[in-house]
């Protein structure tokens, strides 16, 4: 079934003027600043999606933000959300946007798994190693899962990279079965 919520709705609009500007990468590039900058201010994204602050004030405060930017859409498409009362789904949007655009630029899109959250270092380097390793840019989201021991568990292309403790100690066990059944030492 076709995905018709309104953040891939919109994802996929923002998609359109990205292509018809031949600039979907950089657009990327802009909606990952965007949810950095909100990330690290999360009072800033509160502020846009306010229902108390009038939209002409709301507008005006983009613009100062990212006036400044050549993406002839991306402060239109902010005010829209603005608009829309849409703000608070922005994660929700950006991740349809860089599935939808991934595919288009040729880049893998995988899951990470860890006990904790990835520092932007870490998760650099298993990007840039999972590059290495499948030809192919990669781009990882991270999952916190705390019943993880360690290590992490990555998902690319249906296909399943499983370093983590857990696994680790699963493979020790059954080598020390087999080697227990073929009379290597007495257990």
């Amino acid at each position: 079934m076709a995905n018709n919520s309104l953040p891939h709705r919109i994802a996929l609009a923002l998609l359109d003027l990205a292509r018809e500007e031949g600039r979907v990468a950089d657009y990327q590039d802009a909606l990952s600043k965007i949810s950095a900058d909100f990330e690290e201010e999360p009072r800033f994204k509160e502020i846009l999606g306010s229902y108390q602050i009038p939209f002409d004030e709301l507008y005006a405060l983009v613009e100062r933000v990212y006036g400044n930017t050549d993406l002839v859409h991306l402060v239109p498409f902010l005010k829209y959300l603005i608009t829309k009362r849409a703000i608070g789904r922005f994660e929700e949007i950006c991740e349809d946007f860089y599935r939808e655009s991934d595919k288009e630029l040729g880049i893998y899109e995988g899951v990470v798994y860890s006990v904790s959250a990835l520092g932007k270092k870490e998760k650099e380097t298993l990007e840039s190693a999972f590059a290495k390793l499948l030809g192919k840019k990669v781009r990882l989201r991270n999952r916190v899962e705390p019943s993880m021991l360690g290590g992490v568990r990555v998902f690319i292309d249906g296909k399943v990279y499983d370093g983590s403790l857990s696994s680790k100690i699963e493979r020790m066990r059954e080598t020390l079965l087999k080697t227990a059944k073929t009379g290597g030492y007495d257990l």
